[in-house]
């Protein structure tokens, strides 16, 4: 979803809309994490010119084996596989990852494709902006010290420090699943995610 979608109207109405959730939540700021945002930034920025991106960035194995693990209904990818289609529109659209769908023969494989390519549209647009628009970390830093990693966000963002949010991360915020570290990938993993997992330094270069 790009900016050619926006019109008057329809961003009024997405504006009010989400002017009211954070009358509801009563808070200064909306917080939206939708992974799909990743392919809507272009829209987003559009409509809200002053909105902030935190980018949180996971080792795209694990993200694959968290969407491998999930039940079939609901589908991660929608009703009819609606979201897995989408993404194969994407991948045509772009000739990297033009040949790489047809190697998505688990669910497994689907999610590193997913992942490698909302990682990569993602940092293609937010290298574009301007630092004080953008926060990246990392899943590690965040699970390894949650009350930092929580302050640095306030500072981005701009908020005063709460004691009550850095508590309630120091006490929830913690690894569900083993660490996935690996030195090499299967064929079709490499294609699918090998140079990015070595960019980001989740394999050894």
């Amino acid at each position: 979803m790009g900016a050619d979608v926006c019109t008057p109207s329809r961003d009024a109405r997405l504006k009010a809309n989400f002017h009211c959730e954070t009358v509801i939540s009563g808070g200064p700021r909306l917080v939206e994490k939708l992974p799909i945002n990743s392919f809507r930034l272009p829209f987003i920025t559009s409509v809200f010119p002053d909105s902030m991106f935190i980018h949180l960035l996971r080792n795209g194995l694990e993200v694959a084996r968290s969407v491998d693990r999930m039940p079939k209904e609901p589908s991660w990818y929608g009703h009819d596989d609606y979201k897995w289609k989408l993404l194969a529109e994407f991948a045509e659209s772009h000739e990297q990852y033009r040949d790489l769908p047809a190697l998505c023969d688990t669910a497994r494989k689907r999610g590193l494709l997913e992942w490698r390519m909302s990682v990569e549209t993602a940092i293609a647009y937010l290298d574009e902006m301007p630092p004080e628009r953008h926060f990246s970390v990392t899943y590690k830093e965040l699970l390894d010290t949650p009350a930092d990693v929580m302050r640095r966000i306030e500072e981005f963002v701009g908020l005063p420090p709460s004691g009550a949010m850095h508590n309630f991360a120091t006490a929830n915020l913690q690894r569900r699943s083993p660490v996935i570290e690996v030195t090499s990938l299967s064929d079709d993993e490499e294609r699918l995610a090998g140079d990015l997992m070595r960019r980001l330094g989740y394999l050894p270069a």
